[in-house]
């Protein structure tokens, strides 16, 4: 198949003004690839042609034909745009047609001419793959092009039970080894991500229905479609064509024997990803941590009327309860530290925002005065105990507005998350924080903010581990609900000792023998449980039960913990919003994390 050579990231004009992601890591294997790179497969009977008017007409691989000209119904591609005029109007999603199309046979190059666009496709092929180069370019001059899908083919698999290994969909910034696998029983199909430093998707998806059952469209864009389901990104990346502005994308189709591993078949995305991110996460300390919520659900913190001077004098007494009861809890529990998610507070009485996680502990001065006049003593009581402790980190920014606070849903630079994070640490000692849901298309910012703080435990919210390029330098939050229990096999085999933190606070069954199990996999592979705190006996004994000594070291406090340090130069804490703000949407009442 493919020998382990070179592949240097593309750096393309058009992205000139887009902070660009590097690499992203990988799934399934056994081997220990740190520092070093499996050797790919002997190529077996391999057979790739290319059709008279462009595209591949069939692909054959150890005697099973996946590209079928007899079932191709599609031509070379469909084209799916995404348009407005020039002001951001007009927006209008539509499958155009070809208008006009040439193919030269002797350089394989297919141009196609389509309302909005020209397509320029270059076809090649080389032992154990395929591959399509193309080029989109906006031909219009009154319409920018904010989105678009290419379905560059359609395989067929021999058999109906496909086995598929690792997350089907793949982020063109998340970072590192971007290939996504499928294993029909006969050999294992690779569709690969040639230009990883750039904010594309791709994905093969199965068509609907009987008929095309075992039938996958193999597809490369930059917007959601139909169908896509909840393990797509809540935000697409952001591409956008002006007129005479072009796009590049190349992927490419690999295969291999079934039993041969993702990392094992693509040895030059493995040596790429090892240089792009290196795995330097330095964190031993396994035991579970504790989640709290103050003013989410019914903690009394969230009942009390902090607009009079008596409100405020009760409110601190209780906060102070409050930090004593959870680090009794903790200690029972044989926690290593806690993060509280919205300690900023969901406050009906002073500064309301209709936001469960503010996650930014810099705003509290701001947002909950009534804690910050008493959050240095608070965590003094769980530094005394030898806990750690942190916050929620949400990736985008709350402002104040003419009616309150609204975020600003522009994902956060690395500065700025390192700005959110060193307050916290700087202020009160505080080194575990949760990211509410990362941005999948650019793992280099929390990366660079790992950097600035390599003393910190960053959980990155990513859905379903699809960009496993955090595991380099985090501990990515797994759902149980949604993601599974365990640190996939291929992205150990990339990095042997990542780990990820595991969400069980809201498992009904978490008691049943089987929860547990899956639980005591996850921890003996490394893994940290994660759930409310107060209810973590049974957590706490599976972890124990795997191996994890659950006994308390106390951790040094920071240097004069009286005395706070002041926070970082220019914290970006904005003044208050105006008088009677609207009045909140309540938080759920079990908030996920």
């Amino acid at each position: 198949m493919l020998t382990p050579t070179k592949v240097r990231f593309a750096t393309l004009e058009w992205l000139e003004q887009r902070r660009l992601m590097t690499a992203s890591p990988v799934d399934p294997g056994t081997l220990a690839l740190e520092g070093s790179i499996a050797q790919s497969p002997a190529v077996a009977d391999f057979n790739a042609t290319i059709g008279p008017s462009g595209g591949f007409s069939s692909v054959t691989y150890n005697g099973v034909n996946y590209i079928d000209a007899a079932r191709q119904w599609s031509t070379s591609a469909w084209f799916i745009a995404t348009t407005t005029d020039l002001a951001g109007n007009d927006r209008r999603t539509e499958n155009l047609p070809i208008i006009r199309q040439s193919y030269n046979a002797a350089t394989t190059t297919l141009v196609q001419e389509y309302a909005h666009a020209k397509i320029t496709w270059k076809f090649s092929k080389a032992a154990g793959e395929v591959s399509w180069n193309a080029a989109i370019e906006n031909t219009t001059n009154n319409r920018k092009i904010i989105g678009y899908n290419l379905l560059t083919t359609a395989m067929t698999f021999s058999s109906p039970a496909i086995e598929r290994v690792g997350n089907q969909y793949i982020f063109g910034t998340s970072g590192g080894l971007q290939a996504a696998r499928i294993n029909d029983g006969a050999n294992a199909v690779y569709l690969v991500n040639d230009n990883p430093g750039t904010p594309h998707m791709l994905n093969m998806q199965q068509f609907a229905g009987s008929e095309h059952q075992g039938t996958y469209r193999v597809r490369i864009g930059t917007t959601r479609l139909w169908g896509d389901g909840a393990t797509y990104p809540t935000a697409d990346p952001t591409i956008v064509l002006l007129p005479g502005d072009s796009d590049h994308v190349a992927l490419s189709l690999r295969f291999a024997p079934a039993a041969t591993t993702t990392n094992q078949a693509n040895p030059d995305l493995v040596e790429n990803t090892l240089e792009e991110l290196p795995f330097r996460l330095n964190w031993n300390d396994r035991r579970p941590i504790g989640a709290f919520w103050a003013h989410g659900g019914n903690h009394a913190l969230s009942r009390i009327n902090t607009s009079t001077p008596a409100g405020i004098t009760e409110y601190r007494r209780v906060a102070l309860d409050t930090a004593r009861d959870i680090v009794r809890s903790a200690l029972a529990e044989s926690l290593q530290g806690i993060i509280f998610w919205d300690l900023e507070g969901m406050d009906q009485f002073t500064n309301p925002h209709p936001y469960a996680y503010a996650g930014d502990p810099s705003l509290i001065p701001v947002l909950n005065p009534a804690f910050n006049g008493v959050a240095d003593q608070f965590f003094g009581i769980l530094r005394d105990a030898g806990l750690k402790f942190g916050f929620t980190i949400r990736n985008s920014t709350l402002a104040p507005t003419q009616t309150g606070w609204n975020h600003n849903q522009t994902p956060l630079t690395g500065q700025e998350y390192a700005e959110k994070i060193g307050y916290a640490k700087q202020r009160w000692g505080a080194t575990l924080f949760y990211v509410d849901v990362a941005d999948i298309h650019d793992v280099s910012s929390l990366n660079a903010a790992s950097i600035a703080h390599p003393d910190t435990l960053l959980i990155p919210e990513t859905r379903s581990g699809m960009a496993v390029g955090y595991n380099a330098f985090s501990a990515p939050l797994l759902d149980q609900r949604f993601s599974g229990w365990n640190t996939t096999a291929q992205t150990r085999e990339l990095h042997p000792n990542a780990f990820s933190v595991v969400w069980v606070g809201d498992t009904i069954n978490r008691t049943s023998a089987a929860s547990q199990a899956l639980m005591r996999d996850a921890v003996r592979n490394g893994d940290i449980l994660l759930a409310h705190v107060g209810t973590m006996g049974d957590v706490s004994a599976v972890a124990a039960s795997a191996g994890v000594p659950l006994i308390r070291t106390p951790a040094p406090p920071p240097s004069n913990p009286s005395t706070p340090t002041p926070p970082p130069s220019n914290p970006s804490t904005p003044t208050p919003p105006p008088s009677n703000p609207s009045t909140p949407t309540p938080p759920p009442t079990t908030p996920p994390p």
